[in-house]
């Protein structure tokens, strides 16, 4: 606004193209919108009807975004206090809706990390109905989307995604590969993070099922020792 006073047009044109660029790269929806809306003010001087009839649309798509992201988020949030907290427990019905919301929403949107929260709850659904093979088909899929993506990329969330393969792992029997998932997560996390202390766990339970005892253990101990309660929340 500064600049745009003192009549410095290219230069606010180079700043706003600017962050539409980053704003996109990274769906920073809030950003993203009110930058393309202050560009639409001032190509709304010097453009045809038909230009910014384009422009318009493109405003409106981000205006999507924002509001499927921030749905697809208030579910994941819905989802995770049933969960943690026990506040109801979760209906596959109202899961498998939400589930079918978002879908379309990332149709309309391809937002990233609108399809970061639907596969978080299309996890939770498989895993719920015991349909494990399922899940860890979603959960590779998200893993990839994780690691490639950087509007939903970052050391933390790439964890808790290999943290929650390894868990599942142990359900379909395939001991072997949650440890090697388990050694990935950990590799990127210190040792008084909460999902340093999920990889003990499911680290006893491979050990355990491919009588390994001394391993698992080893595991068990390592947990005794740490006051895990001091850094986090954690299932007994």
């Amino acid at each position: 606004q500064i600049l745009q006073a003192r009549g410095a047009w290219n230069l606010v044109a180079t700043i706003i193209d600017e962050v539409i660029a980053k704003a996109a790269k990274y769906e920073h929806y809030e950003e993203w919108a009110s930058a393309l809306r202050v560009r639409l003010e001032m190509r709304s001087i010097d453009r045809g009807k038909t230009s910014m009839e384009a422009e318009n649309l493109q405003y409106e798509k981000e205006i999507r975004g924002l509001l499927a992201s921030k749905k697809a988020l208030e579910y994941y949030h819905r989802l995770g206090s049933q969960i943690e907290f026990k506040a109801g427990r979760v209906s596959l019905e109202e899961l498998e809706q939400q589930i079918t919301e978002l879908e379309t929403d990332f149709e309309l949107t391809g937002s990233a990390n609108v399809a970061f929260f639907l596969h978080y709850l299309e996890i939770h659904f498989f895993q719920e109905a015991r349909m494990y093979k399922l899940a860890s088909n979603i959960l590779k899929r998200l893993a990839g989307l994780v690691e490639e993506h950087p509007a939903i990329s970052s050391p933390t969330r790439i964890a808790g995604v290999y943290n929650n393969l390894a868990w599942n792992e142990i359900f379909i029997r395939k001991f072997n590969t949650a440890l090697k998932y388990n050694d990935k997560v950990k590799s990127m996390l210190h040792e008084r993070h909460f999902n340093y202390f999920r990889c003990l766990e499911t680290d006893f339970y491979a050990y355990f099922y491919t009588g390994k005892y001394d391993i698992a253990l080893d595991r068990i101990s390592q947990l005794l020792k740490n006051d895990v309660s001091a850094d986090s929340e954690y299932r007994e």
